[in-house]
């Protein structure tokens, strides 16, 4: 995708290619549409026309300015979110289950068995996620509480970040992020690579820093824009991954019988 290339791109220091990138992305947050001419990208990123024909052909390898306004708007539409305002019940309900089935489907079961084991070898596990994420993130400490896993209290990113100070190789950083490259969860991901933490992430099909940095990313395959203030069915796709990790993590004989004698429930 464009988008994340020139995302990329603007990360750079003090060259025309960040300049350029900048000026594209800050024209696509502001209007959600991507719509200037080579010159008002030129006058726009404060460099020459020439600059901006060679960033396209060059350093995008797009074949010309108009196919790259063409694409990026097209990318746009997914990024963003345009349709909250739509509402069709039966299309609503085939969207949740196609997105459910078509993320459980990417799933690789080697991954899925091998995540599983990672988290029941761990010492300590710290589960990160921000925003809309932390209703999952409570749900995955709940779980692997009841199953006597030693889970870090992290109710927000500052202390998630702190409690890498206080882990170990062997220990394992579940991260929740759908986009996949909010600045706070870069922060802790590079904090527990420096450390050689493994890191099990749920995030959307995006090229993104959380993914690179993992030990496993699993996909979560949903029709959500990537930047987005609610979720409709990424979050469902993020609980369904996790309930097949889990249930291979119950798979491999941890549970004892005392623990499963106390979530029976007891009537006098």
């Amino acid at each position: 995708m464009y988008l994340e290339r020139i995302y990329k791109y603007s990360k750079e220091q003090n060259n025309v290619n960040a300049d350029i990138s900048k000026a594209i992305i800050e024209e696509i947050i502001s209007n959600k549409v991507f719509d200037l001419s080579v010159s008002e990208l030129a006058e726009k990123s404060q460099c020459s026309q020439p600059s901006v024909s060679r960033y396209i052909k060059n350093v995008l390898e797009v074949e010309s300015y108009r196919t790259l306004v063409l694409q990026l708007n097209k990318e746009i539409i997914s990024y963003f979110e345009n349709n909250f305002n739509k509402n069709n019940y039966v299309e609503n309900n085939q969207s949740i289950l196609n997105d459910i089935k078509a993320t459980l489907t990417y799933l690789s079961q080697t991954d899925v068995e091998a995540a599983a084991k990672l988290i029941v070898d761990a010492e300590k596990i710290n589960v990160t996620a921000i925003g809309g994420n932390i209703a999952l993130k409570y749900e995955i400490e709940h779980k692997l509480s009841q199953i006597g896993k030693y889970v870090m209290i992290g109710p927000d990113w500052h202390q998630q970040l702190i409690n890498i100070n206080f882990m170990q190789k062997s220990d394992v950083l579940i991260a929740i992020s759908y986009s996949g490259d909010k600045f706070e969860m870069n922060k802790v991901i590079e904090k527990a690579n420096e450390k050689g933490i493994k890191v099990i992430s749920l995030t959307g099909p995006y090229d993104s820093n959380l993914k690179t940095n993992s030990t496993f990313a699993f996909e979560i395959h949903s029709k959500d824009a990537k930047y987005r203030s609610f979720s409709f069915t990424s979050r469902l796709c993020a609980f369904a991954i996790w309930e097949v990790i889990f249930k291979n993590i119950l798979a491999l004989d941890i549970v004892t019988s005392d623990v499963i004698e106390a979530w029976k429930w007891q009537q006098n």
